[in-house]
């Protein structure tokens, strides 16, 4: 019995040693992050997101095919390149036209989240971090391949851009900001460099939850990204949640620039975010009980 005790003490002893390693080492890790990003925030008063978001100037009804529509980039005048959350396909909609102009299947149905196309390669992610490359797009003769990057499905990986000033694709993640350590309240994007197919586990930008309380003034302040593109003139980084309804535009350095609430009755699920070359913003919004649809909101240019 007394064998039985003293061995139970050394367990417990074991044990606890174990997980204040454990703690330690995430804490080290947390702190290696923290020391590595820098948490800036500009003046939000002395920025003015150049957008009327509660005054749509165009709006787009989607047929049912994109009812759930998750990722959106403009490809060329009128045209806009969709997928939706339920199937493998990328969709090309014509806004002119109303219509649904091309369908390119690329994968089993799944849970897809965003796309990017850089000249003949489109770029897909999956929510649990799957990243679908597919060359020779769009053609008969597509190749497709995809590699799991580290991110998982608590990250929720719900946005997807290309920056071409690093050349590397950023993913924005909608839950959990760490990987191996729990970043609590904050939000992460990540970056993979195409050249050297690298993906970077450090965040490229993390995004601290108080401080959106602080610049909303509100307590209750929730910020889950859906959707992530790059303004093309400004450089500025523009991110959208659905959860939470909020854009936050961030300098290409990861400061926060600006904040704006997003109208619940004309932005219902925003998913989507897109930018043409003159700066003109494209949202698109899942069905949630009605149409889907894309908005459209011209550059409001500072004279």
């Amino acid at each position: 019995m007394q064998f039985v005790t003293k061995s139970l003490k050394y367990f417990i002893i074991l044990v606890i040693i174990n997980f204040s390693c454990i703690n330690a080492e995430e804490d080290s890790k947390k702190s290696e992050i923290s020391d590595s990003l820098k948490f800036k925030v500009s003046e939000v008063k002395g920025f003015d997101i150049p957008y009327r978001l509660d005054d749509a100037d165009e709006k787009y009804k989607l047929p049912d095919d994109l009812d759930e529509i998750s990722g959106i980039q403009y490809i060329k005048e009128n045209v806009i390149a969709c997928v939706q959350d339920e199937k493998g396909k990328i969709y090309y909609y014509d806004l002119k036209k109303d219509e649904i102009t091309e369908k390119y299947d690329f994968a089993d149905d799944g849970d897809y989240e965003d796309l990017e196309i850089i000249g003949d390669v489109a770029y897909v992610i999956r929510s649990d971090g799957r990243l679908y490359r597919i060359e020779n797009f769009p053609s008969d003769d597509m190749d497709v391949k995809h590699r799991d990057l580290p991110l998982k499905s608590k990250n929720n990986v719900e946005g997807l851009c290309y920056d071409p000033a690093t050349n590397s694709l950023l993913l924005a993640c909608k839950d959990e900001a760490g990987i191996d350590v729990n970043l609590k309240k904050k939000r992460a994007v990540y970056s993979f460099e195409i050249d050297k197919t690298d993906f970077n586990s450090k965040p490229r930008f993390l995004i601290d939850i108080d401080v959106l309380r602080k610049i909303t003034d509100k307590k209750n302040t929730s910020f889950q990204p859906s959707g992530i593109a790059i303004h093309p003139i400004t450089n500025h980084i523009y991110m959208i949640a659905t959860a939470g309804k909020l854009l936050v535009v961030l300098s290409p350095e990861g400061e926060i620039l600006g904040v704006e609430e997003l109208d619940k009755d004309e932005l219902k699920q925003p998913e989507g975010i897109t930018f043409d070359q003159q700066g003109n913003m494209y949202i698109s919004n899942e069905a949630r009980g009605g149409k889907g649809n894309i908005m459209l909101f011209n550059y409001q240019k500072n004279e």
